[in-house]
């Protein structure tokens, strides 16, 4: 069903350069017509490791609760038993917290001005497709041309025109944005109703949670769910506010791409 995450961890490979904050979209870089920037680079926390991030990509299921951190930028995900992580970076989450309390340590793709961080996707079933899987994705960007308003618009726009969707059949219609409190973080939320142009039953939200971490450095979690389905609706919902939290203050680094517009 999640088209748009399938893209995003594929465009991390792809030097994750797609960000809504830049000119190059994801359907730019599946169709060939904006290869990667030479000046762009990916630096990899292993340094005898070759440039392309680390990736768990099999899906794979919590035996036991787990707890899993970003500590550098203060984010922690409580991943309940039975639950699925569908990929990850396995430098940027992580259960030892002492793997990721440090720039260094860390997994990331940049270019002028914007640098792109993958965590995680996770899910309450292993079966992305099922009607009654709830589906999370995680990832931070810093952006040093856009405060967090403009960063939120220029978001909102990128979704609302995604090629990668509209060139395969699809409608997005843009539902609106709301800001929720999550955990003493106030995020505002994009929500995307996205539809087949060929079967009026095929439907489902995307959800957009998006907050400040500090410092022109942004957390972006995202939630997917059928349409009419109210059981998948709560449980999307309920991934965001029972798994996610952000330690408010945590991250006071700078940016790694340079100095702030």
């Amino acid at each position: 069903m999640k088209k748009v995450l399938t893209l995003f961890l594929t465009a991390a490979i792809l030097f994750a350069l797609a960000g809504c904050n830049t000119g190059d979209t994801i359907g730019d870089i599946f169709q060939g017509d904006s290869a990667a920037p030479s000046a762009a680079t990916t630096v990899s926390a292993d340094p005898a490791a070759d440039t392309s991030p680390s990736e768990t990509w099999t899906p794979e299921k919590a035996e036991a609760d787990a707890v899993y951190q970003t500590s550098y930028f203060g984010v922690t995900v409580t991943l309940p038993a039975g639950y699925y992580i569908q990929s990850k970076n396995d430098f940027n989450f992580s259960t030892d917290p002492a793997a990721t309390d440090a720039i260094e340590k860390l997994d990331y793709s940049s270019y002028d001005g914007y640098a792109y961080f993958y965590l995680a996707s996770l899910s309450s079933g292993e079966d992305i497709n099922d009607r009654d899987t709830a589906e999370l994705a995680l990832w931070i960007e810093q952006d040093t041309y856009y405060d967090f308003g403009e960063f939120v618009d220029d978001c909102q726009d990128y979704y609302q025109n995604d090629s990668s969707y509209t060139e395969e059949g699809w409608n997005i219609s843009y539902e609106g944005e709301a800001m929720e409190t999550i955990g003493g973080m106030d995020y505002i939320v994009l929500t995307y109703l996205i539809s087949s142009q060929s079967s009026s039953q095929t439907a489902f939200y995307e959800a957009y949670y998006i907050t400040e971490l500090g410092n022109h450095t942004y957390l972006t979690v995202y939630t997917s769910y059928w349409k009419n389905n109210l059981v998948g609706q709560m449980e999307a919902e309920q991934l965001v506010e029972k798994l996610v939290a952000v330690d408010p203050g945590a991250f006071q680094g700078e940016p790694v791409v340079g100095n702030v517009a």
